[in-house]
């Protein structure tokens, strides 16, 4: 089972719902990596707006 989780990188229309999606399954199949602290970051690219 999981202990950590570094990094993951995928598209989404709606962060937030993306991040309390994986937060409930997380919650099922790996819950200590809960844990470890999330954060959101948001980027400009020109005129592109992006949240990592």
């Amino acid at each position: 089972m999981a202990k950590s989780l570094d990094h993951v990188c995928i598209l989404v229309k709606d962060i937030d719902q993306a991040i309390e999606h994986y937060t409930n399954i997380l919650s099922v199949t790996a819950p200590q990596v809960l844990e470890q602290k999330m954060e959101k970051q948001e980027s400009l690219a020109g005129e592109d707006r992006y949240l990592t």
